[in-house]
């Protein structure tokens, strides 16, 4: 038995497969999610070669407290959106716009206490994110990556997947050229 036909056909059938939103979908959250992890490996690379190991671990504590209550102001709504907004019909951008409101909203406390709080659990971070200009920049960076981190499920609740890695890389590309 010959192989040939089915390598003849291998074209179509990839074709027909990528057709299927699913499956398009799916390769393209994949996609993000291994081109954005590649390019954070740079970013991470070029930090250490480019800044003291002093520099770069304070950076590292900001982002992730940074990460971490961005994470808790989305209240886990990325999983809301993918589900009910492809049958949210007309109620589409009212929905959106109260996901992004509330996790705004607890940005906001949550970036502000936890600055409050910093001498208690983030000693190290204090000379950081101190200063009153910081703390505000700090707050609206929670703000901005709550808002980017629930783009991702709102484009894939709409079934524009294909944005996802687009958007993902850009915003990895352009933190690695921020570096210098």
């Amino acid at each position: 038995m010959s192989l040939l036909p089915t390598v003849y056909r291998l074209p179509s059938t990839l074709l027909v497969h990528l057709r299927t939103p699913l499956y398009r979908n799916g390769y393209a959250l994949l996609l993000s999610a291994a081109a954005s992890s590649g390019l954070g490996m740079v970013y991470w690379l070029l930090a250490a070669h480019f800044y003291p190991a002093a520099t770069v671990g304070l950076n590292a504590a900001a982002i992730a407290a940074l990460m971490l209550l961005s994470g808790l102001s989305q209240f886990s709504l990325n999983s809301a959106l993918v589900r009910f907004l492809p049958e949210a019909g007309g109620r589409t951008p009212r929905f959106i716009g109260f996901t992004y409101l509330v996790s705004l909203a607890m940005a906001v406390t949550l970036g502000l206490l936890f600055s409050r709080g910093l001498a208690w659990w983030a000693p190290a971070l204090r000379s950081f994110l101190e200063p009153p200009i910081a703390v505000l920049l700090f707050t609206l960076s929670i703000m901005v990556w709550s808002i980017f981190a629930l783009q991702d499920s709102v484009l894939t609740g709409l079934r524009q997947t294909a944005w996802v890695p687009v958007e993902n890389v850009l915003v990895a590309v352009g933190k690695i050229v921020l570096l210098w």
